[in-house]
């Protein structure tokens, strides 16, 4: 069983192996992309609560396998944990990362832009607006 797809309250350093890593970011990069998805389409008015907050905490899995793969570069390398980092799956430059940056289309730049016009406004004392949009 791949250790990156249970819970574990600290990370099981001595049960990942080179050939958990890629199954995890490509699961990783699909969850991350369906967060984003709803982020998208979600039909209520832009918040920072429902699109920046939201945004924030997409790609967890993502985020812990890529954070133990550096983690594991500096501390306890392999010429196979090397290789890794410099494919496509673990080099910043990556496939995982332009996956994950298509995932970023207009709606939720728009999305983006709403909540930063909206907060501008409320900052300002300007509820109507908001009023307006829900």
């Amino acid at each position: 069983m791949n250790p990156f797809f249970c819970s574990y309250e600290y990370i099981p350093f001595h049960l990942i192996k080179i050939e958990h890593y890629e199954p995890a970011i490509l699961q990783g990069i699909q969850e991350e992309c369906a967060e984003i998805d709803k982020i998208v389409s979600n039909p209520g008015v832009p918040t920072f609560e429902n699109t920046i907050v939201a945004l924030e905490q997409s790609g967890a899995l993502l985020e812990r396998v890529t954070t133990v793969m550096y983690n594991q570069l500096s501390a306890h390398t392999s010429d196979d944990l090397e290789e890794l980092a410099q494919s496509s799956f673990g080099h910043t430059d990556g496939e995982y990362e332009a996956a994950i940056i298509s995932c970023f289309d207009d709606p939720l730049t728009v999305r983006n832009k709403a909540v930063d016009v909206l907060s501008e406004l409320l900052k300002k004392g300007d509820y109507t607006v908001y009023h307006t949009l829900e």
